[in-house]
């Protein structure tokens, strides 16, 4: 059997193919952001949101910035995805419009899908941000509705704006509750899951994209055909070895897959135990966070003092895990995309896998360095913590009652967790610190550029393969069996 055809031609069955996948994907990420577009009514119809801003200012003075939300901060974040949603998606939709005949025209799809991929993800996660920060105002409200701390503040504040605000939050909650969305790491873990589905919907359209030109299809198969030539006669240990050491887009998408998730496997269990305030590492971080912003109002000098050997300034004001987790969305959705090109034996272009390589790549590098950045933090503040175990003792566990502050620490107690606090007050901080920690960034960041430097060889070398394949635009298609 022989294939004759041009160079970049388009096929009009694949074309309808494709573009059925464009209108069906469309429907999926449509329905993926049917919760963030609920989202936004919740936004506009909250009295509690309503109240917060009008009295933005006194809040802002009693309480830190983890607990504080500016007047533009949600609608900001939410029009903003708002609208890279609809312009991607609505390119996303006109991309089967754009392909003609002309070559010139056809190569300029791809990246234009890949643009509408990284508007659609964007708008996402800027959508996620705008409910992470109305998870603030949710914390802000269980913190004041809780029994006895509107008199504590109002005590112990001398600030009669700030309990004037406070009391009619408490009020309009008594009269209507308010609507909680999801927390913050409910939030970009249900986030991380959507891009991984979009991403996965973004596949099946690149693999039907790269089916408009019948070329890579007949080059992959002809190289595959040679290959299955080689297994005649030897045992099977064999042939899977061979099997998986071809040079294709196939065995490209596994190796990466498994080099790049032995080294962030590690960081996704770190940011999954930071996000748990159940684990040594999410409780360390939410002490942090929320003991100083909780008691912003405080004017009492020795709590203050004990406030400043446990909140670390710099995690406080940082909040890494909001960049930490935004990265990881990108990591995972891309790094486990690859093994269904691998499972579906689908023929992608070269491009495609390259692009999402070194992306997954980039990423990991960037997210290893910032992870090795807040371990670091996290590990200096547990260090703190020790070596300040008497004061923090008496602030956490005695609470004196002329400091009038037991409904407020029993609530922090509950939010950011107890378990990993030991009898004598210690802080049991399970992750590595000191010179393991430099270890683990070292080899980590070694390990990547290593696997970007083989990556570069083995696309140049599969560039040549694919041209010494495509020197004759005839091809016989020989049994092998």
């Amino acid at each position: 059997m022989k294939y004759n055809f041009q160079k970049n031609s388009i096929d009009k069955e694949t074309k309808k193919v494709f573009s059925k996948t464009i209108f069906y994907s469309a429907g999926i990420i449509l329905a993926i952001f049917v919760t963030n577009l609920i989202f936004i009514g919740i936004v506009y119809s909250s009295p509690t949101l309503d109240i917060y801003l009008k009295n933005y200012e006194a809040f802002d003075k009693g309480f830190g910035e983890n607990l504080t939300i500016t007047p533009n901060e949600i609608q900001l974040s939410v029009w903003l995805g708002f609208g890279l949603f609809i312009t991607g998606l609505t390119v996303f939709l006109a991309s089967p419009f754009m392909l003609t005949k002309s070559k010139k025209q056809f190569k300029f799809t791809f990246p234009i899908l890949m643009i509408t991929l990284f508007f659609i993800v964007c708008a996402l996660i800027s959508m996620t941000a705008s409910e992470v920060s109305y998870d603030k105002l949710t914390k802000l409200v269980n913190y004041i509705t809780t029994e006895g701390v509107v008199d504590e503040i109002e005590k112990g504040s001398n600030d009669e704006n700030l309990t004037n605000a406070v009391k009619e939050l408490f009020n309009q909650n008594e009269s209507s509750k308010h609507f909680a969305w999801s927390t913050k790491s409910l939030g970009w873990i249900i986030s991380l899951l959507k891009v991984v589905v979009i991403t996965a919907v973004y596949s099946k359209t690149f693999f039907d994209h790269a089916a408009l030109t019948t070329e890579n299809a007949i080059v992959s198969e002809q190289i595959d055909i040679k290959t299955k030539k080689g297994y005649i006669g030897k045992n099977k240990l064999h042939n899977l070895f061979t099997k998986i050491t071809i040079l294709n887009q196939r065995n490209i998408c596994l190796w990466v897959f498994i080099l790049v998730f032995i080294i962030v496997l590690p960081q996704v269990i770190y940011i999954g135990s930071v996000l748990n305030r159940s684990s040594s590492l999410g409780s360390m971080f939410s002490w942090n966070l929320y003991l100083s912003d909780l008691l912003t109002w405080v004017k009492n000098d020795d709590v203050k003092t004990i406030i400043g050997h446990i909140s670390d300034d710099e995690i406080n004001n940082l909040n890494v895990i909001t960049v930490q987790t935004a990265m990881i969305m990108g990591v995972i959705s891309m790094l486990f995309v690859m093994p269904i090109y691998f499972v579906r034996n689908w023929n992608v272009e070269d491009k495609v896998v390259g692009t999402q390589s070194f992306a997954l790549i980039t990423l990991s590098s960037i997210l290893v360095t910032v992870n090795f950045y807040s371990m670091f933090l996290l590990s200096r503040a547990s260090t703190t913590w020790n070596n300040n175990i008497g004061d923090i003792n008496k602030l956490i566990f005695e609470t004196p009652a002329k400091w009038n502050l037991t409904n407020s620490i029993d609530h922090i107690k509950e939010l950011c967790g107890i378990g990993s606090i030991n009898p004598d007050g210690s802080f049991n901080f399970g992750w590595p610190i000191g010179v393991e920690l430099i270890a683990l960034l070292i080899v980590s960041l070694l390990a990547l550029l290593i696997i970007t430097i083989v990556l570069i060889r083995v696309f140049r070398a599969h560039t040549t393969l694919i041209r010494t394949n495509t020197s004759t635009h005839y091809f016989e298609d020989e049994e092998w069996y």
